[in-house]
């Protein structure tokens, strides 16, 4: 018994420093591509409908980086802290926020309430936001003129 607990008192310790050294008990990886492979295939779409002389596409931006709540506290705060947005097309020239582009797949079943307030968001802050199902395919002429409605160009 007494060498199991001392067993366990050395673990804890070299668990401790290792903790001080390196600030964590885990490792961490780079992941293999920032995008899941269906949001890579949108974004080779939208390469080739988005005007790229008017605007830079951002993926997996975080939806506080495009709106903030106006009102002071930390409740509205925390509602989007941790959300973000697919594709986000910014104006070349000031990189305002232009148009959302969320891709809805599998996980978005069952989470139609946390979609209806990104949609609520996004139109409250004056940004449009277009949602694409995952396709294995997309027909381009149609994906574009959603986005350019959208832009309003």
């Amino acid at each position: 018994m007494k060498i199991i607990f001392c067993l366990f008192v050395v673990l804890f310790l070299i668990a401790l420093f290792y903790k001080k050294r390196v600030g964590v008990f885990c490792i961490y990886k780079k992941r293999v591509s920032l995008l899941t492979n269906a949001e890579r295939s949108f974004y080779g779409v939208l390469l080739s409908v988005v005007p790229v002389n008017d605007y830079d596409i951002f993926c997996k931006v975080r939806l506080l980086d495009i709106v903030y709540p106006d009102r002071k506290g930390y409740a509205h705060l925390n509602r989007v802290k941790s959300k973000h947005i697919d594709f986000l097309l910014c104006r070349k020239n000031d990189l305002s926020p232009a148009l959302a582009i969320e891709l809805d797949d599998f996980s978005h079943i069952g989470r139609e309430s946390r979609d209806c307030f990104k949609d609520e968001v996004m139109k409250l802050a004056g940004v449009p936001l277009v949602r694409f199902k995952v396709r294995a395919a997309y027909n381009l002429v149609a994906v574009s003129a959603e986005i350019m409605k959208n832009l309003q160009v």
